[in-house]
């Protein structure tokens, strides 16, 4: 019944498409371009998603000729404070919830007064973590196509399993949508499967600039700093559940045991590191700060000595000025990485979902992809750190030799957007 609705649902809110289409070129008429963008839906607190869309917002607001700028959002309280710069919102959660037409309505109304929109589809595209969000991001795609905006599904990953609704609703989409991948195996995944041509991009997080006020973050950059003094190695650990979500019987004991037993190793072969726990993640549940706070509490008083928590609150940009003190960085998150990335900062990164590895390529630094289920059967982690510490000036040396190039990847995401 409930799958009969939906259908229902989508079939007389697809009828009405038409006539607003039509509304939507009376209104347009010399119009200068504007934009709506959609980011997939999670609970607030994850940097990740807030990175790519103030790096989104960033790059087309410096466009001379935009017009407005719409964020299709669903209560994410970050937003409000962008109101003040001129970017409004409007509140997609009832049209999500497929509850009355009269939401999806709204919509169409509201879209009718843009002339793009882009779709953020991150890493939920193929429907891993939610088929429901996945879909929904599609439908909504295919929705604003068939008004007449144009139409792109940006900066996303694809992995090599996805939901076989999701890959259905994916070819049934209009010619008229434009794809652009966040990397080269994305793009080969998805054009294979629905043999379209998909353009390449790289993450548009890689834009972000980085905060230059650190108020809520003054002491751990002097902590910092006062480490480096002392002639210590300084390295970020961020830890992530959603790096194990995949292994059978995971829980939060076995992932603390796991990174204790790096850590130690690490310190038991060098004597001058000092760690910097980042949480890039406080949504409700099992995230990052749990995770860092259980590693740090149950660390010897040697170690934990040249220790230190990151405590929220402070945003995306915050974590990019951090990185970029720090002399490396061991990830569980991909946009942890790219903040140290987009800086030069020699940064190893859990790879799950297939997703890292394709940023990786880019900067020929495969080798610093490290596979979850190695982590927990602790396969020589604390050695991989050590190598890539002993190659650190050569692996900054790559980054900064490919970044240019990946930047201009990364524009790519707007490359319809005229100048």
């Amino acid at each position: 019944m409930y799958n009969f609705k939906i259908r229902l649902y989508d079939f007389l809110l697809f009828s009405l498409v038409s006539i607003f289409s039509i509304l939507r070129v009376i209104l347009f008429k010399e119009r200068a371009p504007s934009v709506l963008v959609l980011l997939p839906f999670q609970k607030e607190g994850n940097l990740g998603d807030e990175a790519m869309l103030l790096s989104t917002l960033t790059f087309l607001k410096a466009k001379e000729n935009i017009g407005k700028i719409c964020i299709l959002t669903r209560n994410y309280s970050f937003i409000e404070n962008l109101k003040n710069e001129g970017i409004s919102s409007f509140n997609i959660q009832n049209y999500a919830k497929y509850t009355s037409l009269s939401n999806g309505i709204s919509l169409i109304k509201a879209a009718a007064g843009y002339s793009h929109f882009y779709c953020i589809g991150a890493d939920v595209l193929d429907g891993f973590y939610t088929e429901k969000e996945s879909l929904f991001l599609i439908k909504t795609t295919a929705l604003l196509a068939r008004m007449g905006l144009k139409t792109s599904i940006i900066n996303f990953s694809f992995n090599l399993e996805p939901t076989y609704a999701c890959a259905k609703a994916l070819k049934r989409l209009p010619k008229s949508v434009r794809f652009v991948a966040r990397d080269v195996l994305s793009k080969k995944r998805l054009e294979g499967l629905i043999d379209r041509k998909v353009l390449l991009g790289a993450d548009i997080a890689l834009l972000l600039e980085p905060s230059k006020d650190l108020s809520y973050l003054q002491q751990i950059d002097l902590w910092i700093k006062r480490q480096k003094e002392c002639g210590r190695l300084v390295i970020g650990v961020n830890i992530s559940f959603n790096s194990f979500q995949k292994i059978q019987g995971i829980n939060k004991e076995r992932i603390v045991t796991a990174y204790l037993m790096i850590l130690n190793s690490l310190f038991s072969k060098l004597d001058n590191l000092s760690i910097l726990f980042i949480p890039h993640d406080s949504r409700t549940g099992m995230n990052d700060l749990i995770l860092a706070e259980g590693v740090y509490g149950n660390l010897p008083e040697k170690i934990k000595n040249y220790a230190n928590v990151m405590k929220f609150p402070y945003g995306a940009a915050d974590v990019k000025r951090i990185c970029s003190s720090l002399d490396f960085v061991f990830s569980g998150r991909m946009h942890l990485a790219i903040a140290c990335l987009s800086q030069g900062i020699p940064v190893m990164v859990v790879n799950y979902q297939d997703k890292a590895e394709g940023l990786y390529k880019y900067f020929d630094l495969v080798s610093l992809n490290v596979d979850p289920k190695s982590i927990l059967a602790h396969e020589k982690i604390a050695e991989k750190i050590i190598d890539a510490l002993s190659r650190k000036k050569i692996i900054s040396e790559k980054i900064n030799k490919n970044i240019n190039n990946i930047l201009t990847l990364a524009k790519n995401n707007f490359s319809n957007f005229p100048n």
